[in-house]
């Protein structure tokens, strides 16, 4: 049990990073759609950029706190933002429009990518560091 809880507080502060920029690429992408008269999916299509980026970022952040498996770091970061976006839709009512569910399998492959491209400097040694 102690083990789950040591993964859980990364994962939950890497989805909450992730969340934070998921917030600001929507605000962007909404100033961008004021100037300009976007068609209904490009919108659509922003929409599932901004959770691929929120995700992605948490599964980065989630392996890098973690230190390794990147890949589950990163599913399991990817996964509880699309938990949280799940709830957030169920209360709003929409929670299983083709856009909705489109962002959630994206959102899941984005963070287990994140997670693995996280976990590479990582594991890496540097090799050019010179010994003394």
């Amino acid at each position: 049990m102690d083990k789950f809880l040591g993964y859980l507080r990364p994962v939950a502060l890497a989805a909450a990073i992730g969340f934070a920029a998921f917030a600001v690429f929507l605000l962007i992408f909404a100033g961008v759609g004021v100037g300009i008269d976007l068609p209904s999916v490009a919108v659509s299509i922003l929409a599932v950029l901004s959770v691929v980026i929120g995700t992605f970022l948490s599964g980065f952040f989630s392996a890098r706190l973690i230190g390794h498996s990147g890949l589950f770091a990163g599913l399991a970061a990817g996964g509880l933002f699309v938990i949280v976006l799940l709830i957030i839709g169920m209360i709003i009512g929409k929670p299983f429009e083709s856009t909705a569910l489109t962002a959630y399998i994206a959102g899941c492959a984005s963070g287990g990518i994140g997670g693995i491209v996280g976990i590479i400097n990582v594991s890496k040694p540097n090799l050019h560091k010179h010994k003394k």
